[in-house]
């Protein structure tokens, strides 16, 4: 029954992850709906993104359930419609990003600000010259309207290198990275602050 117009009764739980409890997520809140009357779910969760623009950026809304872990290779039982018999609404939030992704985006946005310096003829200034200034005078804030470039210019900047696309720059580090053990996957330092912000947005939305 409503509470109050626009207000419905809603069960709240944290069930915690498997590695600090020993029980799968599904098993938890599966034992939950049978226990208690529930139209639909709604399960919020943390996500990996290729994108380090996005971190602690962005809250996805989807309908087809979540796969816990499976943004770090750590794959859970799904939580969907399929598997629960009943509506899945994910909220998710990118907290993490894997090395590799950190690397492709600093690349694309070292090459970025070369071809700004390269169209003002200043290359040669930013290659000798910009890493020793304490206050550089030769700063590219708007880095995000360089859409594409040549060939031409990515190899002369990187080499062979810069001619791959990113796709396949992604696929080159990631081969480098994760034998060594290095594709970490990490967070900002700022992330407990950032997570209590975002938990009360998505709080008040719900």
């Amino acid at each position: 029954d409503a509470l109050s117009e626009g207000f419905s009764c809603v069960s709240a739980m944290s069930p915690g992850v498997m590695g600090t409890t020993g029980i799968e997520t599904y098993d938890i809140i599966e034992s939950m709906i049978k226990k208690i009357d529930v139209d639909f779910v709604i399960v919020v969760d943390a996500l990996a993104t290729n994108s380090i623009k996005r971190i602690n950026k962005t809250i996805q809304l989807t309908d087809t359930g979540i796969k816990p872990g499976s943004g770090v290779g750590n794959k859970r039982k799904e939580l969907s419609l399929q598997t629960l018999g009943i509506p899945v609404i994910a909220i998710g939030v990118p907290t993490v990003v894997d090395a590799t992704t950190i690397t492709v985006d600093a690349i694309q946005m070292t090459l970025k600000y070369l071809y700004l310096a390269d169209i003002k003829n200043d290359t040669h200034y930013v290659l000798t010259s910009y890493a020793n200034k304490l206050s550089p005078t030769l700063v590219y804030e708007n880095l995000n309207s360089v859409e594409d470039m040549s060939d031409t210019h990515k190899e002369a900047f990187l080499g062979p290198f810069g001619k791959l696309t990113e796709e396949q720059q992604r696929t080159l580090i990631e081969e480098v990275l994760t034998p060594q053990g290095y594709n970490l996957m990490v967070t900002p330092k700022e992330i407990d602050v950032e997570v209590e912000d975002l938990s009360k947005i998505i709080a008040n939305g719900i």
